[in-house]
């Protein structure tokens, strides 16, 4: 067990210098990360506690986020898709709380190309966006 300074506290085993082996952190403020380092990486299924009830949950490949990821957060709403080498990449899907849904693709960790939108109550309706922000008809 590793206890930090700033109130920090890592637990699991070590290989040579490096984290192996299912590690779990607990932060000072709360959050909790719980998964498996291969030398001094994360690699494989990680699940991430929030202190604010927020729970993020996939793998990780040399330390990056790699692969599909489901976050939910602590007012309900949900986000799911894949991560590539730590950024959003490919089809996303996000469901509010209100009963609100989204989807359609990232790049490079932001909404680009043609989104879905389907209200609760009302008619579906797109959105074009170009690296994250809307565009205009």
């Amino acid at each position: 067990m590793i206890r930090n300074a700033n109130g920090d506290v890592e637990e699991g085993p070590s290989r040579f210098r490096k984290l192996n082996g299912h590690w779990v952190l607990r932060s000072a403020d709360g959050d909790v990360h719980e998964g498996i380092y291969v030398d001094g990486q994360r690699n494989g299924h990680w699940v991430i506690k929030s202190a604010n009830g927020a729970v993020h949950e996939g793998p990780y490949a040399n330390g990056e986020r790699n692969g599909h990821w489901v976050l939910r957060y602590a007012d309900g709403a949900v986000q799911e898709g894949p991560f590539v080498d730590g950024e959003r990449n490919g089809h996303w899907m996000l469901s509010r709380s209100d009963g609100q849904e989204e989807s359609g693709p990232c790049v490079d960790g932001e909404r680009h190309g043609r989104w879905l939108g389907r209200p609760p109550y009302g008619q579906t309706y797109y959105v074009t966006y170009v690296r994250g922000a809307p565009q205009r008809p």
